[in-house]
């Protein structure tokens, strides 16, 4: 169907998809008409579109450039690499108004829960979707349990 050319389609709630599709879907992304309006030019991309390109990438074998091209399932790049939420960056180095000063300990708190229990300092690459001034940036963090490993020593006088 054919997409109106007025803001208010920015706006419309109405659910397009969830991916991964299947009842058994783990983070699944939902796709509405207003995320789909935001593709057209001189749109802004938002964060559902951010996540569900991610998402489609990481973890689609039959869908996957980047899975084909680097000849491997998404299985096996689970192993070793975690996409994170594009809200995750976002609320990592959000400043409480009550708390300019926030601690680390207090950053790591907030986001604890995103990383549904996996061991990030096992996988070799991190995936951070990272928004700012409406400008979308991907960090990537390579192999953290050595640099976690570093700092630890650092801090030790090793």
């Amino acid at each position: 169907s054919h997409l109106g050319d007025n803001a208010a389609d920015i706006a419309d709630p109405t659910l397009v998809l969830e991916y991964p599709l299947g009842a058994d879907a783990v983070d699944a992304v939902a796709v509405v008409r207003g995320d789909l309006a935001r593709l057209r030019p001189g749109e802004f991309l938002n964060d559902n579109l951010v996540d569900f390109y991610l998402k489609l990438l990481t973890t689609d074998d039959a869908r996957s450039a980047l899975l084909a091209k680097l000849g491997v399932g998404a299985a096996d790049l689970a192993a070793t690499v975690k996409v994170l939420s594009s809200h995750f960056f976002a609320k990592l180095t959000e400043r409480r108004v009550t708390n300019a000063h926030a601690s680390h300990a207090a950053a790591h708190k907030r986001v604890e829960r995103w990383t549904n229990g996996c061991d990030v300092f096992d996988k070799d690459y991190l995936l951070v979707p990272i928004v700012d001034k409406l400008h979308w940036s991907l960090g990537v963090v390579c192999h953290a349990g050595a640099l976690a490993a570093q700092v630890a020593a650092d801090r030790d006088g090793d």
